[in-house]
């Protein structure tokens, strides 16, 4: 039996379910979790935008120079699915019911160059690249996939072999390996740990030396439900720790954001909670010690993004908010702007605020299909 992404699938509910209510009232490597500058501004960095309304999926990209020159493009990507961005090159993850990873090349129209399985009900989640030739693919109902780069025309050589993570499982006998960073050496996996589609007793990062590829370890979270619907793992922008976003249980204010120390193997706690920020984290990006946003979505399913103060866990400012489904927060070094993903049920499309947290766009920018998942590319 296949097993699916329940929290991921509550969110895409929440986005039709305000689309249903608007009618009837009249979506390491460049993942965009950069943290700091370094980057000149450059038209050939441009922002590609994995968009869907949850029936097809599609990609749109935008210079970051010149957001407003959006360019949508025409081919039909899986429903379900989000992408990863290194270089010039993105890796669609293709994850309920088709089970497989696409790679687009970036700097030639997004043609695929090549689609490969990792197996039938597998339900790939994340993806990270250890080198041009090895990457690994968290695989929901399973363990984590070693796979091969540049894999042959058929495919065969794709996956290489499966990390087996069911000792960190609960009673179900799956951890749900969600997302994933690498940190000097070291594969850092979250597991979700959900029974019944509920958080259980607790979560968990997985440790896997990315040498021998075999699990070492693992570091407990404080609060269970590790969750983050766009992004992969990124790292905090000073101490280079691990951030991870823990939710507990939808519609409780019980969970928070912390970090985890890859030197000592330890997470710290919560430096901001579910309660500072005002409802669940769907979404957050840090960029120094004293300026983070987050997207948070109250008991009503209100979405709001929110600049907060991780070193006071203070929210400062509110840059958006109402019903309109926001899937996906982004910081672009090169320009200092957010790049947010908004499912508005007029007009959906990608806003972008200045550092002083004012809006440059006039209206969000059209991506054909809504905007769900925003990455970077060289």
């Amino acid at each position: 039996m296949k097993r699916f992404d329940k929290t991921a699938q509550f969110l895409s509910i929440l986005g039709l379910a305000a689309t249903i209510a608007a009618c009837g009232g009249g979506s390491d490597g460049d993942n965009g979790d950069d943290g700091g500058g370094g980057i000149p501004p450059s038209i050939e960095r441009s922002a590609v935008v994995l968009t869907t309304d949850f029936s097809s999926s599609s990609l749109a990209s935008m210079p970051v120079a010149d957001p407003t020159a959006a360019t949508v493009d025409g081919q039909t990507l899986h429903s379900d699915s989000v992408a990863r961005a290194f270089g010039s090159t993105v890796y669609v993850i293709n994850r309920f019911g088709a089970d497989n990873i696409q790679a687009l090349d970036a700097a030639n129209d997004y043609a695929t160059l090549w689609q490969c399985s990792v197996g039938n009900g597998k339900n790939p989640h994340d993806i990270v690249l250890a080198s041009d030739e090895k990457g690994y693919v968290t695989l929901y109902a399973g363990g984590v996939a070693v796979v091969n780069m540049n894999p042959s025309a058929d495919c065969s050589d794709f996956v290489q072999k499966e990390i087996d993570l069911s000792s960190l499982a609960d009673s179900d006998g799956v951890a749900e390996p969600d997302r994933m960073v690498i940190v000097d050496g070291k594969l850092y996996v979250s597991l979700q740990r959900l029974v019944n589609f509920a958080p259980s007793d607790s979560s968990a990062l997985a440790v896997i030396d990315t040498s021998s590829d075999t699990l070492t370890g693992s570091i407990a979270l404080s609060s269970p439900n590790p969750f983050g619907e766009t992004k992969g793992l990124p790292l905090d922008p000073d101490s280079g720790k691990i951030l991870v976003a823990e939710i507990g249980n939808f519609g409780v204010l019980d969970g928070g954001i912390e970090r985890i120390d890859p030197a000592t193997g330890t997470a710290e706690g919560h430096f901001v909670t579910e309660a500072d920020l005002g409802g669940d984290i769907n979404d957050f990006v840090v960029i120094s010690g004293s300026r983070a946003y987050a997207i948070v979505s109250d008991a009503d399913f209100n979405n709001s993004l929110v600049r907060f103060n991780p070193a006071t866990g203070n929210v400062e400012a509110t840059l958006a908010t109402g019903p309109s489904f926001l899937p996906d927060v982004e910081y672009d070094p090169s320009t200092d702007q957010l790049f947010l993903a908004s499912q508005d049920f007029s007009t959906p499309g990608i806003r972008v605020f200045a550092a002083d947290d004012s809006e440059v766009t006039s209206s969000p920018i059209d991506t054909g299909l809504p905007p769900f998942n925003i990455n970077f590319v060289e």
